[in-house]
This record gives C-alpha cells, structure tokens and sequence, in this order.
C-alpha cells in the first residue's frame, strides 16, 4: 500500500474543551458532534477518518499533592469516570501525573499551574487513519486533585474517505452498545 497523497496533508479539525471540578475522582464528559458528510455516490458512504488528537491539558494544583488526570475518547454513550480499556468503543486514553509530565507555568510555590501538551496519532505507516461513522464522540476528563480543577483543550483532526456500504455498516455495528 502507498502512502496517502500530498493533497491530504492539510486535514480539517474540530477544536473543543472541556473542564472537570476540584474533588477527588472528580469527572467530566462532552459529547461532541461531528460534521456529516455532504456527497453520497452509489454504492459508496462517506465516512469521518480520525488522524491525530492534539492538545494542552492545564491543571492548577497543589504542588505539594499528587495529582492525576484521565482524558477518554470514546464513541457510543457516554459513561460516567474512566471508560474500561478493553472496550471496543474507546479511541484513545492517556493518563499523567502533575510531576512527571509537562511544562510547569509557574514558579514552584504552593500553588503552581501545570501544562501537558500531547498529540496522539492514529495514522498506521501507509497513513490510514480511525475510520469513524458515528454523529457524536464522547470526552472523559477525570481527575484525582483534590483541590484544584483541570481543563483540556484539544483539536480532533479528520478527513472524509467513502468506503464500502459493507464496510460502512460494520462501523456503525461497531458503535453500538
């Protein structure tokens, strides 16, 4: 298999964030709605082809208290804290602890801001991305931080492929649960 052609290099994104309170095992989830595909040809659908993740997670925090974070992307419903690992409808997680990741913003006080950048790429060597045919993804952030929040910024970037119509309905198949 080749790689993909150069005129797909320039891929659309969708950009969101999303905000998890202070509290222990604190959480947060958004869903988000995709774009849908505008052209249709015989025997062929148009489906969302997920490429990379890439974003900042902040998190004011205590530097005298361990914190972590949690962030899910996941199709399907939406569940409530951390989705299981071995479920079919995650796409990624990726789990940090303030002092061992990232960028601090502050001087190393009481009270420091913590920064993580991140990109998470999906593509295989031949440069195929997730194939998604769902309307709406879910994000999970959840944080063991007692006293401070945390916010995730991120842009999700996809192009449209078509596929089979038999390939179409085994990814819709697959989001169900």
């Amino acid at each position: 298999m080749s790689k993909k052609s150069q005129t797909d290099k320039y891929p659309n994104y969708i950009g969101f964030s999303i905000t998890v309170p202070s509290g222990n095992g604190a959480a947060n989830y958004k869903q988000i709605s995709m774009p849908v595909p505008r052209l249709q040809t015989k025997n062929k659908a148009q489906v969302m082809e997920i490429l990379w993740l890439q974003g900042r997670s902040v998190t004011y925090y205590d530097a005298n208290v361990q914190a972590y974070n949690t962030i899910s992307i996941y199709s399907g419903n939406p569940v409530s804290g951390d989705i299981n690992l071995d479920d079919p409808r995650l796409l990624f997680q990726k789990s940090y602890a303030n002092d061992t990741n990232g960028t601090l913003l502050t001087p190393a006080t009481d009270n420091v801001l913590y920064s993580d950048d991140f990109r998470i790429d999906l593509q295989s060597k031949e440069g195929y991305g997730f194939l998604f045919a769902g309307d709406k993804l879910n994000v999970n952030l959840t944080a063991d931080n007692p006293a401070y929040s945390s916010t995730l910024y991120c842009r999700i970037y996809y192009r449209f492929v078509e596929v089979t119509v038999q390939e179409y309905v085994g990814l819709v198949q697959s989001l169900q649960s």
